[in-house]
């Protein structure tokens, strides 16, 4: 199970390199889902979103603005979940972030990237 959500990340970044673009990205396709796995979508516009509607520079407010409310929030950092799997062989959740940086003062974008993270990382629980 985790070979698989290793390979899902790598496609997960795969998928917003170049012109790999497989939905183009609205809000409606961006909002979370009702279900198990309600970002998993998000792959889908991956690709459009970071080929055509985010640019370094942009404000915190228009990221926001564009996104919604992003599930970490920091002084210097928001994220977004767009995967996320639980392993069979441990029971923990294993997350794709991605996660977008701004300059000291969190105005504006410098960067983003994306991050896996394990169950024990967040501190939270499975309900």
């Amino acid at each position: 199970m985790k070979k698989l959500f290793i390979i899902l990340s790598v496609l997960i970044v795969a998928a917003g390199c170049g012109d790999n673009i497989r939905e183009p990205f609205t809000k409606d396709a961006w909002a979370p889902q009702v279900g198990p796995r309600p970002y998993n979508h998000r792959v889908l516009v991956i690709g459009d979103l970071e080929k055509n509607h985010l640019f370094k520079g942009m404000s915190r407010s228009e990221i926001i603005d564009l996104l919604g409310e992003p599930e970490l929030n920091t002084s210097i950092l928001i994220g977004y979940s767009v995967f996320e799997e639980i392993d069979e062989s441990d029971g923990k959740l294993h997350l794709t972030r991605l996660k977008i940086q701004f300059t000291k003062e969190g105005q504006k974008m410098t960067r983003i990237f994306y991050q896996e993270e394990y169950e024990s990382d967040m501190q939270r629980k499975l309900n």
